[in-house]
């Protein structure tokens, strides 16, 4: 049985900006957090994009922007305000020693609301973005204060003792 590791509720608000922004955004869970799934495996990701934004991806991202497992998208293969879970290609282990980020990649541009907010209340690296390849993280209300309360939508599935690698191919199935 999967665990959801999660800082949103359900998504509610629509948020973007109104210049193109290319940055990463999602969710921080900190080593002290992680150490409750320790002997845990996070399988797949739980996402959904508020608007069209073109080419984008989901992953899961250790400190300085350290790439562990992500799921690439082209245009148009997602639908907006669907929910999606989708396998990622490389299984990562919890050991709840290190921080890790779940977090959209991608270039949403103008005017468009690609990203999705819960109703809050803000939890803790609940909405984080990242304009430097996750290399440094800010509070998504340190850039637009107007989304304080809120957190971003995404989470992590995992799965006690999952085996070390998947076989599998990637598949997106749209659950709502």
């Amino acid at each position: 049985m999967d665990k959801e590791i999660t800082h949103s509720g359900a998504p509610k608000y629509l948020a973007g900006f109104e210049e193109e922004m290319t940055m990463m955004w999602g969710t921080q869970f900190t080593a002290a957090e992680l150490s409750a799934y320790k002997g845990y495996t996070i399988t797949k990701l739980k996402f959904s994009i508020g608007e069209e934004i073109g080419d984008f991806s989901v992953g899961v991202y250790a400190a300085k922007g350290v790439l562990l497992s992500k799921v690439d998208f082209k245009a148009g293969q997602i639908k907006p305000q669907a929910i999606y879970t989708v396998k990622l290609p490389t299984p990562i282990e919890i050991t709840g020693e290190q921080d890790l980020y779940l977090a959209y990649s991608g270039t949403i541009p103008s005017g468009k609301s690609a990203m999705l907010l819960d109703d809050g209340p803000l939890v803790e690296g609940g909405a984080k973005i990242s304009l430097t390849n996750g290399v440094s993280w800010l509070n998504l209300s340190t850039f637009n204060p107007s989304y304080a309360q809120y957190n971003i939508f995404i989470s992590a599935m995992a799965s006690e003792n999952a085996p070390a690698q998947n076989a599998g191919q990637n598949r997106v199935a749209e659950l709502g």
